[in-house]
């Protein structure tokens, strides 16, 4: 009887332990990436921020700055979308046109 308890206890400590160091861990969602469908914690803001670059038609378009602020509730996060710095050069003879993105707000 005694073993069994002692595992029990091994057992329950032990998935305690790993969702502790789950909910430590990282999981970006930048746009422009692929969304997951997993929320932060309670409790938890998470700051994301990139670059990227693409070429679309043969232009070169940058966008520089790319804010993602994630605020966890119980059961679904709050999500900020900053406006990136978008910059578009195109080939000879194509005009450049650069600009901020709009503020977004969202709900996952």
């Amino acid at each position: 009887m005694r073993y069994r308890a002692a595992l029990l206890s091994l057992a329950l400590s032990s998935t305690a332990m790993t969702a502790a160091n789950a909910q430590q861990t990282i999981a970006a969602d930048r746009p422009g990436l692929a969304t997951g469908s997993a929320v932060i914690g309670a409790g938890i803001v998470q700051l994301e921020t990139g670059l990227a670059r693409a070429d679309v038609a043969g232009d070169e378009l940058y966008s520089i700055g790319q804010l993602l602020a994630r605020i966890g509730f119980s059961a679904l996060e709050l999500r900020l979308f900053g406006n990136s710095f978008v910059l578009q050069r195109g080939g000879p003879g194509t005009p450049e046109d650069e600009g901020f993105e709009d503020v977004a707000l969202g709900v996952k």
